[in-house]
């Protein structure tokens, strides 16, 4: 059998028997509460909320009774937890960029690529993969951040609403523009204290007919190396061992979109590469440091591949590795 770390879409992204004993060996500790398969899952319960999307429809937001936001179930078979979506929906801010991504490899995975040891994480680690191709707004989302203790891979809001916001009646947001995320007054204390990643495989953007604007194309962006991706991010969050908050989330960093890419959306998630992203956690990093990673440490556009899928993934409700796939005659 393939080792953890190396088994990705072609397995399926299903816990294996045995990866229990592998992943000890790797952490030189216990997983507390793991078992080989069947296997404990977070399963959100989810509620649309409106965005700006390709469609202009909804996505599912994250709620529920659980005290990270989701309902904790014990799952004996591979089926994926159905949401629950009969909640009331709630306004997001328009987004920069189109706001799904895809986020299906297994923790170690992500950690190879940024060049963590296993025994650098408190906590997040588990040996089953991430599974979510269609990632969205509104939704937990695994978040790499650094605490005094080490590296820490929790699931946070996608989505970020201070007090303040909340009672002028202001939606959520879920990007940040890195021209002016470090003043600004939503932002500034988030870029100093709350600085953090996304791991990721790939985002995917609706490029708009210029003669039919209704008429939109999703498309997948990676890179080409087929690497993990790590998207800048500035949140609010608090260690796991402490309750989370109304104003907990994160934004994604967005920059603008070069030559080529262009042609596709006018906006991008920050990407950075592995050595700059270890950095850009630290804690300790000076303001001007921060901003100068994200004015011209991003990974350049030449670095990255794009193709047409299909119109699948416009739903949230679709959420597997048939989103990937490339298709033959774009609408656009």
């Amino acid at each position: 059998m393939r080792p953890v770390a190396e088994r990705h879409v072609s397995d399926g992204m299903l816990p294996q028997p045995g990866d229990r004993d592998r992943l000890f060996r790797l952490l030189g500790r216990p997983l507390p509460g793991y078992r080989d398969p069947p296997v404990h899952c977070l399963a959100e319960r989810l509620r649309p909320c409106r965005l700006d999307d390709a469609r202009g429809g909804y996505f599912e937001r994250a709620a529920g009774s659980h005290p990270k936001g989701g309902a904790l179930i014990r799952s004996t078979s591979t089926a994926r937890a159905q949401p629950d979506t009969s909640a009331a929906r709630t306004p997001f801010q328009e987004s920069a960029m189109c706001g799904r991504f895809a986020q299906y490899r297994y923790a170690l995975d992500y950690l190879d690529a940024l060049g963590a040891a296993p025994a650098d994480v408190r906590s997040g680690l588990e040996p089953r993969a991430l599974g979510r191709y269609n990632v969205a707004p509104g939704t937990r989302v695994q978040l790499l951040h650094q605490q005094a203790d080490g590296l820490h891979l929790e699931p946070v809001l996608w989505g970020y609403q201070p007090a303040w916001a909340r009672q002028a009646k202001r939606p959520p947001v879920i990007n940040a523009r890195v021209e002016t995320a470090a003043t600004s007054r939503m932002f500034r204390s988030l870029w100093t204290h709350g600085r953090a990643l996304v791991v990721a495989d790939g985002w995917y953007e609706w490029k708009k007919d210029p003669a039919d604007p209704k008429l939109k194309q999703p498309y997948f962006i990676r890179l080409k190396s087929g690497e993990p991706l790590f998207f800048a991010a500035i949140g609010h969050f608090r260690p796991a061992d402490r309750a989370p908050q109304d104003d907990d989330g994160f934004v994604i960093v967005t920059a603008a979109a070069d030559a080529g890419m262009v042609d596709i959306h006018d906006r991008r998630p920050l990407v950075l590469p592995p050595t700059v992203a270890r950095e850009w956690l630290d804690p300790e990093l000076p303001m001007e440091r921060a901003t100068e990673i994200g004015e011209v440490e991003g990974t350049p556009v030449d670095a990255f591949d794009w193709y047409p899928v299909g119109k699948a993934v416009g739903s949230v409700k679709n959420d597997g590795p048939e989103l990937l796939e490339r298709i033959v005659e774009p609408l656009v």
